[in-house]
């Protein structure tokens, strides 16, 4: 009788070790390591453009017409592994896309890079918040955000001194002749990555410009709205 009470209070204490342990985990550095799991998902619909896609761009102003093709792509699952402080350790595994595209406009380089998601930067035990952000960069110099995700009013990303700020979402557009759809509306004020220098005084001009991105086809139009004309699509190829 007395060999079984022992055993049952081995038992107990035990288990209430245990419990104090998954319950202090954080505290006492012995949390089992957690894996966070990071996708592009409805941001692949309107950024995935493999090697070889190209679109085509009409001036609905001076009727000059910019071929945009892609040269370089990649698209790959990214594993970031962190020590924390006082909770054991965390792996974020998130998608990456990269793409590089020259326009026969401008005759330079646009690459535009999704964000990547640092395991350091949040708690052990709290998801880290799913966003992806674009930055666009031209080989002249030009470095903007030009997509967010996730598609919220709410959402504005800062950059020195310009703002893009996702402006809503349209069923449907008809443009030139074709219809769209999911189409998304961003703003970025001080666009420096796609208008190039001012002919007279060399100077980068930086117009408020509104992008439309269409799902499975990317962007359809750039609207300057500081000097009322837009680039719009009028053929495109991607390649999946």
């Amino acid at each position: 009788m007395r060999l079984q009470l022992n055993l049952l209070f081995i038992v107990i204490f035990f288990f209430l070790q245990s419990s104090c342990r998954d319950k202090n985990c954080n505290e006492t550095g012995e949390c089992p390591p957690a894996t966070f799991r990071m996708t592009l998902e409805g941001s692949k619909n309107y950024l995935y453009a493999d090697t070889g896609s190209w679109w085509i761009y009409k001036n609905n102003k001076t009727g000059e017409l910019d071929t945009q093709t892609v040269r370089k792509f990649k698209f790959d699952s990214i594993v970031n592994q962190c020590h924390e402080y006082d909770h054991g350790y965390s792996t974020v595994v998130y998608d990456y896309l990269s793409r590089t595209i020259y326009s026969s406009f401008n005759k330079w380089l646009i690459t535009d890079v999704t964000s990547s998601y640092h395991a350091c930067s949040y708690s052990f035990d709290v998801p880290p918040t799913h966003t992806v952000h674009l930055t666009r960069t031209t080989s002249e110099g030009g470095k903007r955000y030009a997509f967010t995700d996730p598609f919220s009013s709410e959402t504005t990303l800062n950059d020195y001194y310009s703002k893009t700020t996702y402006i809503g979402i349209d069923n449907t557009i008809t443009l030139r002749g074709k219809t769209y759809s999911n189409v998304l509306r961003f703003q970025v004020e001080h666009d420096n990555t796609w208008f190039g220098k001012d002919v007279m005084t060399n100077n980068m001009t930086e117009p408020t410009v509104v992008y439309y991105w269409a799902k499975d086809v990317g962007i359809i139009s750039r609207y300057n709205v500081s000097d009322n004309y837009s680039w719009e699509l009028i053929d495109y190829k991607i390649n999946r």
